[in-house]
């Protein structure tokens, strides 16, 4: 076949496939003659895959697309199925318990371990200690079982006060009323309450452990085996007191924390052991007492000097005893006066001073005319005294 015969049948085949030139064009006919790029997929093959996407939708097929390999799936062996129970049991077990006040103030009476509760408290009869709950929530439970772990793994409290521990003894086996009865007889007992009871001695309130057992005398009875021992005084406060009984000591004459001088033989005694200890210092004052004749003559020299000094009182005033008997008392009764100078040579002290008789040589002090005229003379008059007076003491 020769190239035109080729030629002719491929223009025929165009000519067939032309639409006609009279026939309007569509979006259709417009796509069927577009090239498509080689970038970009044909839109026949998108619109194809998602229509078999949405046909195996509907009919529930779990075929992956042919595009993509098929994944292979294990089956779940039994271990993972125990270990799934597992982790379910667990995070059911891990809710919190929800309990209202009631059930947790009833959870906390049925603890055999628990004594006293309180709000924000309870006393452990295991280990007598006393169990914050904290102050958010009231009878609060999670620090209670926090402490039983802890004091569970300890060894019980024992009592090691023989007292204490015959009385817990003795107390179990006595009613409500003779423990009652025991505790209002006692006279160290200010209050007695059923679940506590007031010290006389401290004034301090004892708590009973066991709510469930009124008037107990356990706690009662330990807390007087150390209340009634009185705490020996310190050594500084016993070192005080033996320095004051030391400083008023009569007998010492001079003292240090270490030695003593004696104020009747002079010795000087030495304090061995601590500060102002008194041993040697009293055993001292055994073996040198006072003696008995220096008191004897002070008593004598004083008895005698007490009429020398009235015999002088007596010569002294001669005139006294020619008065009578009425002006002597009177001048007793008199008040007391203070002499002038000029008067030593009376003999009465009590006499008053009489008023001097005028003689014929008083001249009576005229008085000055104010210097200066008219009122201001009168003014200028205390100046002018005042400066006279001075002038005249200068002198």
């Amino acid at each position: 076949m020769s190239s035109s015969s080729k030629i002719s049948k491929a223009e025929e085949k165009n000519t067939m496939a032309a639409p006609k030139s009279n026939a309007p064009l569509t979006k259709k006919t417009m796509s069927e003659f577009k090239i498509p790029s080689p970038k970009t997929k044909p839109v026949s093959s998108v619109k194809a895959r998602s229509s078999a996407s949405l046909r195996g939708a509907a009919t529930g097929s779990s075929k992956a697309p042919a595009s993509r390999p098929k994944a292979q799936r294990k089956a779940p062996t039994e271990s993972e199925v125990d270990d799934d129970g597992s982790i379910a049991e667990s995070l059911i077990s891990t809710n919190r318990v929800r309990r209202t006040e009631v059930e947790r103030i009833a959870y906390f009476e049925n603890q055999s371990e628990c004594g006293t509760v309180e709000p924000h408290r309870v006393n452990c009869t295991r280990c007598r200690k006393w169990v914050s709950l904290g102050k958010k929530q009231t009878y609060a439970v999670k620090p209670w079982e926090k402490h039983r772990e802890k004091c569970d793994a300890q060894p019980k409290y024992e009592d090691s006060d023989p007292i204490s521990a015959g009385s817990v003894v003795h107390g179990s086996k006595k009613t409500e009323a003779e423990r009652k009865a025991e505790l209002e007889a006692d006279t160290r007992a200010l209050k007695v309450e059923p679940h506590r009871q007031q010290c006389k001695r401290c004034t301090a309130w004892i708590e009973t452990n066991n709510l469930k057992l009124p008037y107990s005398l356990y706690n009662w009875e330990r807390h007087q085996a150390k209340c009634s021992t009185p705490a020996a005084p310190s050594a500084r406060v016993a070192m005080a007191e033996r320095k004051v009984r030391l400083t008023n000591d009569s007998q010492a004459k001079t003292h240090s924390p270490r030695h003593v001088d004696c104020k009747i033989c002079g010795a000087n005694i030495t304090l061995p052991g601590a500060e102002y200890n008194l041993d040697a210092w009293e055993t001292h004052k055994v073996e040198c007492p006072p003696p008995a004749d220096q008191s004897v003559s002070g008593a004598t020299d004083a008895t005698l000097v007490q009429p020398s000094i009235a015999e002088r009182a007596k010569s002294s005033s001669p005139l006294k005893s020619a008065e009578p008997e009425a002006s002597s008392s009177s001048a007793v009764q008199a008040p007391s006066r203070k002499r002038r100078r000029d008067e030593d040579d009376v003999s009465d002290d009590d006499e008053r001073l009489a008023v001097k008789a005028r003689d014929e040589k008083y001249e009576e002090p005229k008085a000055e005319p104010p210097r200066g005229p008219g009122i201001v003379g009168w003014f200028m008059q205390p100046l002018n005294a005042f400066y006279d007076g001075l002038t005249s003491g200068l002198k």
